[in-house]
């Protein structure tokens, strides 16, 4: 198939924010939470596309990796 982890759950998420209000609005809490610990600001009425999705969890994944290589340069 080729798809990454991220790839499948930004799509599997997508798929379930199109389908049921109540998830699109747990999706959108889940966005801003990540927009939030990366000190940044989530615009309002944004399409909860995988697109999207992959975008956010790409940025979230950039900052979790760099903070990482900074811990483990510390230690040694």
């Amino acid at each position: 198939m080729g798809a990454t982890v991220i790839d499948q759950i930004a799509c599997l998420l997508s798929r379930a924010a199109a389908s049921c209000e109540t998830i699109a609005t747990h999706v959108t809490t889940l966005i801003g939470a990540i927009f939030r610990s990366l000190g940044r600001t989530a615009q309002a009425g944004v399409s909860i596309t995988a697109a999207f999705l992959r975008w956010c969890f790409d940025l979230l994944s950039t900052s979790v990796h760099a903070v990482a290589l900074r811990a483990l340069s510390l230690v040694g």
